[in-house]
């Protein structure tokens, strides 16, 4: 089961977006804001995809990639998307999908 990790500082659409992901097979995780995310993303064993909302308190989504990025060893095993507000739920699901796809292919 791959695992998603969803940062988003509002609880209610955070719930939401969970529920749903979890009935498609996903195991979520969130996280409110980037200085949140950063330890689940480390202490994670596995590969996972991390959906950043860009305007968050504390740590953004931008400055969450740039630390991200400091990271090489780690970033090979993620797939990080940054969500736009509004969005479509099925195209959202579908960039899920098809980051699963790219962490799960052959290197």
């Amino acid at each position: 089961m791959r695992s998603v990790l969803l940062v988003e500082n509002d609880p209610d659409l955070c719930l939401t977006l969970g529920d749903i992901l979890q009935a498609t097979g996903y195991q979520v995780l969130s996280a409110e804001h980037g200085a949140a995310a950063l330890p689940l993303i480390r202490a994670s064993p596995d590969a996972f995809i991390v959906l950043i909302e860009d305007s968050l308190p504390q740590m953004d989504g931008q400055h969450l990639l740039a630390a991200l990025a400091a990271l090489p060893d780690l970033v090979q095993q993620l797939q990080v998307g940054i969500v736009g507000m509004p969005f479509d739920l099925d195209d959202f699901l579908h960039a899920v999908a098809a980051a699963a796809r790219h962490l799960d292919a052959p290197a």
